[in-house]
Formats: C-alpha cells, structure tokens, sequence
C-alpha cells in the first residue's frame, strides 16, 4: 500500500513539474511588451501593518490627475484616485494578476515573485526567484528614504513600465521591464561566487607567493608581506638546517681528516680515545 501510495506521488509531482514547465514556456513564447509612456505610471509602496504592499497607478485619461508627490528623497504620494470614480480615468494593479517582472524578453510571473521591503533607512521594490529564495533578490526600485505615508518607487537605472501584449493585443498587466536577462543580471551584480572567490584567493595567494620569491617581489605589500614571513621562516629554517647540517658534517669531516693527516702521528692515542668515547 505504502509502495503504490509512494509511486502516485511520485506521477503527480511530475505532473505539475511538467505543467509548469509548460506554462512557463508557453509565456515566454506567447506574450509580449509594449512600451509606454513612463510617465504616466507610479509605483507606490503602501504600509500596511505588516510591512508594505505595492500598488500601481497607471493615469489613463487627462481628465483628472490620478495622485500627486511632495517632498524629496523620499517622495510622497496622494493617492487622488481615491477620491474620485476613477473609472476610465485611472488604472490600479495590486497584486501579481496585474504586475510582474519581464527580463531579456522573458515573461518571469511564474519565475519571479515581486514584494516591497523596508531596510531601515528605505524601501525596496525586489524581485525574487521562487525557485532559489536564497538567492540575493534584484533590486527593481527604491524610495530613497522612509515616510508614514504613501511613498514613490523610483525605478533603478536599465528598468521601465511596460505592458503586456497577446497576440497583437496589449493587456492591462503591467511589466517592470528590463532587457537583460535575469542570469545575467544576477552575475552582473554577483561577479565573484563563493567558490570561484576562494579558488582565485588561493590562486592569488599561491602565484603571489612565487611571483614575489622569483621577481623583486615589488608587486604589493600585502603579498610582500605574506611572502617576507613565509619565505624568512622557510629560508630561516631551512638555511638553518642544511647550514648546521653541511657545516657539522663538513667541519667534522674536515677536521677529522685534517688531524689525522697532520696530528695523527704525534696524538694518535689521544684521538683514538676521543673517537671511542664518541661512539
């Protein structure tokens, strides 16, 4: 029972797995952009009593202005579309149905989730992958500064407000919109990864180590000075070794030979006798 219970299981996480896979395909093939004019589009972080929401706020016709902004760094929002039947005058997403993320041509709703966080001296606007929540969110927008009230998203430099189209047609979904893949973003702002960060110190220390004894060791003072210690108790030590090694042997060997030459006819019992008592 166990077994079989097991094995059904198993087909329906592949199942969705493969209809995953599938939607994800079918919006990076389907739907597309169009540009718009920026604008005419805010992005706004709501406090809410757990932290902050995003709202969007898209002014459709000029018949009545949608909000207004104060102030600077950061910038407050009045929300005039609240006072008002903004009915074909103003548009509003709130949520994932009506704003996503959208990287190199790649529609990320299923991908990539957005949310607004605070970071004690601003707020942020981020996009994170659902797939690695580990991984460090991108950074979309930030209010550069905090406020009890309604506060503007100002868009990093290489994002924009675009919507999505099918088939020719343009949707009200709203797309936070940037050319560069989210791979390649990632890397951009994560050039050196843990491991390739602690091979290259190894690398650097080892070649630095080399260099510096080959050379005349001018490259850094961080590596002279690595270098100075390792190679003054290498060199300490061994010249110390092999110099009292050599010279023990050498002075012995000489010495012996040379009053055996020499002295040995005169003191022959005296080194004999100290030759014994050395053995």
């Amino acid at each position: 029972m166990k077994r079989v219970f097991k094995q059904t299981l198993a087909a329906v996480a592949m199942t969705v797995l493969s209809t995953l896979n599938v939607a994800s395909e079918a919006i990076a093939v389907e739907f597309g952009k169009q540009e718009v004019q920026q604008e005419r589009f805010i992005a706004i972080a709501v406090p809410r009593n757990y932290g902050y929401s995003l709202v969007i706020v898209e002014q459709v016709s000029n018949t009545t202005p949608c909000w207004s902004e104060s102030g600077n760094n950061p910038i407050q929002v009045d929300p005039l579309l609240l006072n008002f039947d903004f009915t074909g005058i103003c548009g509003r997403a709130t949520d994932s149905n009506g704003y996503s993320v959208r990287m190199g041509e790649q529609d990320l709703a299923l991908s990539h989730t957005l949310s607004v966080r605070g970071t004690g001296n601003e707020i942020l606007l981020v996009a994170t992958s659902r797939a690695n929540p580990q991984e460090q969110p991108i950074v979309i927008g930030r209010t550069y500064g905090l406020s009890n009230g309604f506060t503007k998203i100002l868009l990093e430099p290489g994002w924009r407000f675009t919507k999505r189209t099918y088939q020719d047609k343009t949707l009200g979904h709203i797309y936070f919109t940037n050319d560069i893949s989210a791979s390649a973003y990632s890397q951009s702002i994560n050039p050196s990864q843990p491991d390739n960060g602690s091979s290259n110190n190894t690398d650097n220390s080892s070649s630095s180590k080399i260099d510096n004894g080959t050379s005349n060791g001018t490259s850094n003072t961080t590596s002279n000075r690595i270098y100075n210690r390792t190679s003054n108790k290498t060199d300490n030590s061994t010249s110390n070794k092999t110099d009292n090694s050599t010279s023990n042997k050498t002075d012995n060997s000489s010495s012996n030979r040379t009053s055996n030459g020499i002295f040995g006819r005169l003191f022959k019992g005296i080194l004999t006798g100290n030759s014994n008592r050395s053995r």
